[in-house]
């Protein structure tokens, strides 16, 4: 710039912003300039003491408007730092996506302790998608007004993705971890996401804005980086050395963590476990292992169930001579899909459609009896009819007092496990003899099916305190070794509890028999 007698000027001097009163002649009016920021030119030849005022139609100040301000330059270092914040927030809102994906996995599954923990937290997913969508919101706001606009709203809109999304998000992480502990990542990743970028955001306002805050927003501040620094290195460590267990205090439940798949089902009838998926729109069907697997019992034409293996819910592996349609002409078959003991067991299979008269191998399954055996025309077999007792009836169902029946001989492939085979009395003391199938059969196949699950209050009868498990109730129907459960309700954690034989009382379980066996409710 140049003075008025073109001679050059000094340093220029902000006056900063206010209202300047004309002094000069040439405003005689005494008029006050437009508020502005003025700066005042001193020419190098002007008195140290002076400053010179010049004629606004001459010289027009330099005045900084909004406009002006927006455009501004700012630092590198500072745009370095703001990118980097920004970075690291964008990469907690992914990572609560990631962690929300996580936790809907459990929907349905339920199937170790841990989803049972989970099931037991309901909306952890809903929560955790709805914080995620307001940070995305808040990065696409920030696209719209500061990256577009050039409005100075950075850090407005970085505190509300803070306090809204990922902080509520690590919130919601940190009660996950607390549950499943070192058996999912996503939410641990996450966690520890959110705390480091809690630091940064506190150091970086601490450091650039320290000089405008008071000293209890400085205290604030620091306490907050220090705090989400001290517990991310003390979770970091539990978690690599696999030691969360002393804050959760999972060994106390006596549940240890186990990577299934599928359910564990203790089937007490049988004294044997399945594993089952959850599925509310298929059932499992199952096979039942041979007690003689490996060991086939060598039936002639003529064996029946009772004569070989005795009294006995269990499946037996057996082989069958060939002709026994042709030559045999001993005792009928009785029933139809669903067998008498006194049946020959041969003959039966092929009636049942799992053999031919070529013989062969196959597994018959021992079961209890149904109330009429039917008669029916199979493979140019016609099997009798037996009635026993009407359908429908109630009946009990009782442990034997002592065991019946001969032990399997050799043939049958060795000694039998010990079994409790359920005794089913009528009214009148009938009692429903012992039955077989041969699983191939709608009315015959055995299965689980383990439907749906819902969460039960923790006052509920049969929830047990420190077994937060058996607040969770499954539906279930199923169908082993002639008994059927149909939508039962059942707590985890609580079948061997209940009692496996009953009467027919009231207030006990209720069971009868139908067409393919025995339907009990109540007994799980």
């Amino acid at each position: 710039l140049r003075g008025a007698g073109g001679g050059a000027t000094s340093a220029v001097v902000p006056f900063g912003s206010r209202k300047a009163e004309a002094t000069s002649s040439n405003d005689p009016a005494g008029q006050t300039q437009a508020e502005s920021r003025i700066l005042a030119v001193v020419p190098s030849d002007a008195p140290s003491d002076s400053v010179i005022k010049y004629d606004e139609g001459k010289v027009v100040p330099w005045q900084i408007s909004a406009a002006d301000s927006k455009e501004q330059v700012v630092p590198w270092q500072r745009r370095c730092e703001e990118g980097l914040l920004l970075a690291l927030a964008v990469v907690c809102n992914v990572l609560c996506y990631v962690t929300y994906a996580s936790t809907r996995e459990f929907h349905g599954r339920l199937y170790d302790v841990i989803d049972a923990q989970v099931a037991l937290l309901p909306g952890l997913d809903i929560a955790m998608i709805v914080f995620a969508v307001v940070g995305t919101a808040s990065f696409g706001m920030m696209i719209i007004l500061v990256e577009c606009n050039k409005l100075l709203v950075y850090h407005e809109l970085m505190n509300i993705m803070l306090y809204f999304s990922a902080i509520p998000c690590g919130v919601v992480c940190a009660i996950i971890v607390y549950f499943t502990e070192q058996t999912q990542w996503a939410p641990f990743v996450t966690l520890m996401a959110v705390l480091l970028l809690t630091v940064a955001w506190c150091i970086h306002n601490r450091l650039r804005y320290g000089y405008e805050l008071g000293v209890l927003s400085k205290i604030v501040l620091d306490i907050s980086w220090l705090t989400a620094l001290i517990f991310g290195g003390i979770l970091l460590i539990l978690f690599a050395s696999n030691t969360l267990k002393f804050i959760t205090k999972s060994d106390r439940l006596g549940c240890p963590f186990s990577d299934n798949v599928k359910m564990p089902v203790y089937a007490s009838l049988i004294q044997s476990w399945y594993c089952v998926s959850w599925d509310s729109g298929q059932r499992m069907d199952i096979e039942r292992a041979p007690a003689n697997k490996g060991k086939p019992a060598r039936l002639s034409c003529s064996d029946t169930f009772l004569s070989v293996f005795g009294v006995s819910i269990e499946p037996h592996l057996i082989e069958c001579p060939a002709g026994c349609l042709i030559n045999y002409q001993g005792e009928d078959v009785v029933g139809c899909g669903i067998y008498s003991t006194n049946s020959p067991v041969c003959v039966a299979a092929i009636h049942g459609g799992v053999l031919t008269d070529n013989g062969g191998s196959t597994t018959v399954y021992g079961r209890v009896g149904v109330p009429r055996f039917q008669r029916c025309s199979r493979n140019s077999i016609t099997s009798v009819e037996s009635v026993i007792a009407k359908e429908n009836t109630a009946v009990s169902v009782k442990r034997p007092a002592v065991k019946v029946g001969p032990f399997p001989p050799k043939a049958a492939g060795g000694v039998r496990r010990l079994i409790s085979v359920p005794l089913v009395v009528a009214p009148g003391g009938v009692e429903i003899p012992q039955a077989f199938h041969f699983n191939n059969m709608e009315h015959t196949r055995e299965f689980i099916w383990l439907q749906t699950y819902e969460v039960v209050s923790s006052t509920s009868p049969g929830v047990e305190d420190g077994k937060p498990w058996t607040r969770i109730q499954a539906t279930v129907s199923a169908r082993l070794a002639g008994v059927e459960l149909n939508n039962e309700k059942i707590l985890l954690g609580a079948a061997l509890a209940q009692p496996q034989f009953t009467a027919a009382e009231p207030g006990k379980a209720n069971c009868r028999v139908d067409t393919n066996g025995v339907l009990c409710g109540g007994a799980g």
